[in-house]
């Protein structure tokens, strides 16, 4: 009677020592998974801040390029307005052609920051 006895406490210490330990192997893997989740947060928001920095430095010298050519066909022309015409006209056609491959461009900046987000994962 004793002997059962003393196993019952065995095998309840063993129990209790079984589940202890799948807590914490529970509790770590949450703690890994939040750690992998910032990691991989931090690299897309980096990557898109610095994605953002570009485009904006492209797009002011874009402007510039496109106001010195404004001036320069008003110059050749004799009337600054014709250059500002042709200036129009041109970001017209561009943002047309933006337009019409709005999808592509999406799909192409999704797969980029989907590739991103698990290119450490092999």
């Amino acid at each position: 009677m004793e002997d059962d006895e003393i196993k019952e406490e065995k095998d309840i210490g063993y129990w209790e020592s079984a589940v202890q330990h799948i807590e914490q192997y529970v509790t770590t893997k949450i703690k890994l998974y939040k750690f992998e989740l910032v990691e991989r947060l931090t690299l897309i928001g980096s990557s898109l801040i610095s994605s953002l920095f570009i485009y904006v430095f492209l797009l002011f010298c874009f402007i510039f390029l496109l106001l010195g050519g404004v001036y320069a066909i008003g110059e050749y022309s004799g009337h600054i307005y014709l250059g500002f015409l042709f200036g129009a006209g041109s970001l017209l056609l561009l943002a047309a052609l933006f337009y019409g491959l709005r999808n592509r461009i999406k799909k192409m900046f999704l797969d980029k920051l989907i590739r991103k987000a698990f290119e450490n994962e092999k």
